[in-house]
């Protein structure tokens, strides 16, 4: 297991059952064309579940990859309490959602009040959701949500470079024309090209298969480069502090130095 061990929770929407994982069977098929009804039923599921136990519930595909640290940091400034919709807003999108949708292969954050409002008042009301299973699950979710009046907010970071990474990393890196072109087609922002394009302080990527899941698991928790220091800590923590203390700082450093590396469009 990589990135997952680090969130406060989760579960496997699947077709079948098993509490070893843990997976639940929230749709009988597990073909691509019906994911908005097992992430609709995933969604009830947590609800009836696990409500309000969790600040912000985040849904993730099998390819993709999730900092949660940054994640973390990003939403210390966050009030779960307000409608929110977090991830890679696609714009100008196919079937002509207004505002946008979040592109779900990089994953997106819903609110603990976003999230309740959309299953206690939108997933089973066709005036919001659709009644049909076979259809993708980011369309429908941010369809669902901009005719409840909630609409998506795209993040990057300070440099509008991109933290919810939807293509591969290394389509982006390589700058191949038809990854440079979507981007060009559905961001609302148009970041660098090549090594520029990604934000130092990442929270998801997408197109993620399973060994470059452990190559990143490596990079980012067991590798080190000696003398590299983050633009975070630039600002050594007293010697003379107590260990609660140091970690009041620090968590109040991460707070800060959050506010002003992402930025909500």
């Amino acid at each position: 297991m990589t990135w997952l061990k680090r969130c406060n929770g989760y579960v496997f929407a699947s077709s079948k059952d098993d509490p070893t994982l843990p997976s639940i069977r929230s749709f009988p098929l597990d073909n691509y064309e019906f994911s908005y009804g097992k992430v609709k039923n995933a969604l009830k599921w947590v609800w009836k579940n696990h409500k309000n136990e969790y600040d912000y519930v985040l849904k993730g595909d099998d390819d993709t990859y999730i900092v949660m640290e940054n994640l973390r940091a990003f939403l210390l400034n966050e009030n779960p309490d307000n409608d929110s919709y977090f991830g890679f807003t696609v714009y100008n999108p196919p079937g002509n959602i207004a505002n946008g949708y979040i592109q779900g292969g990089s994953g997106y954050v819903f609110s603990r009040k976003t999230f309740n409002t959309l299953v206690e008042e939108g997933l089973d009301n066709e005036r919001y959701c659709t009644s049909r299973n076979d259809v993708l699950d980011d369309m429908q979710i941010g369809r669902c949500l901009v005719r409840m009046g909630i609409n998506p907010t795209f993040l990057s970071d300070d440099r509008s470079r991109v933290v919810f990474s939807p293509e591969r990393i290394s389509s982006v890196i390589a700058k191949e024309k038809k990854t440079m072109d979507y981007y060009n087609e559905y961001s609302l922002v148009q970041p660098e090209r090549g090594m520029d394009f990604f934000a130092d302080f990442p929270i998801a990527f997408h197109r993620i298969d399973s060994d470059l899941m452990y190559l990143l698991e490596y990079l980012f928790y067991h590798a080190g480069v000696i003398g590299k220091k983050s633009r975070l800590f630039r600002m050594e923590d007293s010697d003379e502090d107590n260990k609660n203390e140091k970690i009041r700082k620090r968590m109040e450093l991460i707070k800060v130095f959050s506010k002003y590396n992402y930025k909500k469009l």
